[in-house]
Parts: C-alpha cells; structure tokens; sequence
C-alpha cells in the first residue's frame, strides 16, 4: 500500500512539475516569437479602460492607434505599455485615460477579481515579474491557478498558429464601436439614484500605483504623457466624486498633464449609456481630438484652457 501512495505520489508531483514546465516554455515562446509592431505612422497610442475604447476612433485620429480595452486595471495596461515601449522606439505620446471609476476601490476587482484574472492573465502573464505574480498570487491564487491553465492552452494555440501577431483581432484592445443608446431606457430604471447611492469614498492604492508605474516608465523612454478624461452625461457627472478625484490626481499627478474633456458637448444620441459614447458620440469627441492634435496643442503650456475654449464655442453654435 505505501509502495502504491508512494508511486501515485511520485506520478502526480512528476506531472504537475511537467505541467508547468509546459507553461513556463510556452510562455517563454510567445516572448521571443509574437510580433507586436504598430502601424509605421503612429507616434501616439491611447490606452485605458472601456470609455476611450468606446469614445475614440483612432482611424479618424492622425498618427494614432487605440489600445484601450474595457475592464482592464493599470496592472494589465503597464504590462502593455512597457512592451509596446520596448517594441516601438517611434511612439512619442501615450495618453492615458484617468477617470474618477479608475480611482475606485472598485479596480481592486478589476486587478485580482476572478473574471478579470481570468480574461487578462493570459494575455500578460508571458511579461509579468516576480512582483507582478506575487500580487496576484496574494490576492487570488485561485484564479492564477485557473487562469494560467488556460494561458498554457491559449499559448499552445499561438505556437501552432502561422500568424505571430499578437495585436491582431483586437486582442490589446482597439476601437470598439458601439451603435445603440441606453440612456432612456436607464433613466426609466432610477440608474442615476441607484448609482449614487454606491458612489464610492474609498479608492485603489493598487491601481494608482500601477497608474505612477506606467507614467514612470514613459518618464524613463522619454516618452510624452497625457491622463485625459472622456465625454460623460451631465446626469453623472453631477452626482460623481468629483472631490475624491481631484484630491488623489492632485495629491499623486499633480506634476503630470491632465485634460479634462468631460464636459465635451455630447448629443443625447451621441451616448451609448451614461458613461460611455456610441459610435456617433465616438465621431465627434474623436475628430474634435483629431484636430487639436494636428494644431499640437497638447504640448501647449495653457492646452486645458484652449480646450475649454474651444468646447464653449461648440456650445455656442450648438444653440444658435
């Protein structure tokens, strides 16, 4: 009987030590063999969570490619950004989305939750150090046990796969656009008094940090960054922690570029729901941001003050 435990014993350490062996080499394949090249124009890449995924058409942005995808922490971008860095010496600018949902605690979920492990782990996991794994392992082994299973299958795919582009079919994320609009059928529903009512007061320490780490990293490729806010419905922004948000991007980015597009004037049915634009929204906020990019306003020592300008003329004509 003890010879049997002893073999089944000596069996099951033997296959999962092979197990992951398998995954360690797979990952180690995707390293060295996915492509990650942009197109040759592109000096500046959006990244960020589903509101500029949503809010911006990058075909319709000079010089510019969308990497933004929903649900996705800073954890997920940073690792995005630093091989996207690594890999394409000609980006110049990235701008990073930095709304008031991205402070919540609520991002915690978005890092180490099951769903998000899940989703995100195998994509990433193949550049993810020591610190990285141990954040995850801490907070959910569970879920990386899982999620790396599935990461070991989906890279076995890759390798077999004549393809090597790891960009492709929007796996990084891109422009996702969106045809219909919520808001009426929300409003009908009280969302904005339910969402008020679980308005948050405390924030993420996690995905701050990683927010300080991709800026640091672009600080250190000298590359140009700019935390940006989308176009929201006037309905959330009047009930949103606005307090809470100015005190963390002051007390942590006061040093960094900040524009604030959240009053950008919206039709009703330019809105997919409260928080997010539809493609019709996406077409205006994306050619507005189009044109102050070609006028290089961004680089402009008073840029928040010629946006503000030119936000308050388009309502201007919008009431003519």
């Amino acid at each position: 009987m003890k010879q049997f435990l002893f073999k089944t014993a000596f069996f099951l350490v033997g296959f999962v030590l092979l197990v992951l062996l398998f995954s360690f080499a797979s990952k180690k394949y995707v390293e060295a063999h996915a492509t990650f090249t942009i197109k040759p124009s592109t000096t500046n890449i959006i990244i960020g969570h589903s509101q500029p995924e949503c809010g911006l058409n990058d075909s319709l942005i000079i010089n510019t490619e969308n990497f933004s995808q929903g649900g996705e922490s800073y954890f997920y971008t940073y690792l995005k950004v630093k091989k996207l860095l690594v890999v394409n010496e000609k980006i110049e600018n990235v701008f990073i989305s930095f709304s008031n949902n991205q402070i919540a605690v609520e991002m915690d979920k978005w890092t180490y939750g099951d769903k998000y492990i899940i989703n995100y782990y195998p994509k990433y996991s193949f550049m993810m150090d020591h610190t990285d794994y141990k954040l995850l392992l801490k907070n959910n082994y569970l879920a990386v046990v899982r999620a790396d299973f599935k990461a070991t299958i989906t890279n076995t795919k890759f390798i077999m796969a004549k393809d090597k582009s790891y960009l492709k079919d929007r796996n990084w994320g891109g422009y996702l656009k969106i045809e219909w609009n919520k808001v009426d059928s929300l409003m009908k529903k009280n969302y904005l008094n339910k969402f008020e009512k679980k308005q948050f007061t405390k924030i993420s320490n996690t995905n701050i940090y990683y927010l300080q780490k991709i800026i640091d990293l672009c600080t250190s490729k000298k590359v140009g960054v700019v935390l940006f806010r989308t176009p929201i419905h006037d309905g959330l922004f009047q009930i949103q922690n606005e307090f809470l948000f100015d005190k963390v991007r002051l007390e942590n980015f006061k040093s960094v570029v900040f524009l604030d597009f959240i009053h950008f004037p919206i039709t009703k049915n330019g809105f997919a729901d409260f928080s997010h634009l539809n493609y019709k929204g996406a077409t205006a906020f994306s050619k507005f941001f189009n044109a102050l990019l070609q006028k290089d306003v961004f680089h402009s020592k008073n840029a928040q003050q010629i946006i503000d300008n030119e936000i308050s003329n388009l309502k201007k004509t919008k009431l003519k």
